[in-house]
């Protein structure tokens, strides 16, 4: 029988030195991917806040133009009726627009469609107009109406969602001003 030699004695494997070099080099990886990824991530929660915006309005403006009625677009607190405010990120509602007098357009009935909040984000309208309202004809009844999307935290990824008189509706990256009106927002 022949005696094992010297080099079939190690037992393979790896040895704490060699485990705590891996883990090293993975913490100081995870520590350069984390701040591009929350970026990222913060990102992708605007394009969704603005494109579920845009929706809505579209479906709103065409609706009115199918159904031949008012359509109404507006912040809720309680996802059933529209509340007197610029901020939209309690959520939005779609529905039958209704006016007595000279009064601002409210909701008749139930919404259409409802929106959730969006924790963490800040959807602002322009002061003065807490809601759209497309006619029959699909324009936009009032002044145009710019409403901005943006966390505080992150606002130079900040949004904008415009609706012209005309029925236009457009998205885009927010301008300097709006990018500081977000950071003050804080």
């Amino acid at each position: 029988m022949s005696r094992p030699t010297s080099t079939a004695r190690f037992i393979k494997g790896v040895t704490l030195i060699e485990q705590l070099i891996a883990l090293a080099v993975a913490i100081v990886l995870v520590g350069v991917a984390i701040p591009p990824l929350g970026r990222l991530w913060a990102r992708e929660r605007l394009i969704e806040a603005q494109t579920a915006l845009v929706d809505s309005l579209r479906y709103a403006r065409e609706e009115a133009l199918r159904r031949g009625t008012s359509l109404i677009v507006c912040p809720t607190l309680d996802g059933q009726q529209c509340a007197d405010t610029s901020r939209w990120d309690t959520g939005w509602i779609t529905g039958y627009a209704t006016r007595t007098g000279s009064g601002p357009h409210r909701l008749a009935g139930t919404p259409l469609r409802t929106h959730s909040q969006r924790p963490g984000l800040r959807i602002t309208s322009t002061v003065g107009r807490p809601s759209v309202v497309f006619r029959n004809k699909g324009d936009a009844s009032g002044t145009n109406i710019g409403l901005l999307i943006c966390d505080p935290k992150q606002a130079q990824l900040a949004l904008r969602v415009y609706v012209a008189n005309s029925g236009r509706i457009r998205g885009e990256s927010a301008d300097a001003a709006s990018q500081q009106a977000c950071r003050d927002s804080l």
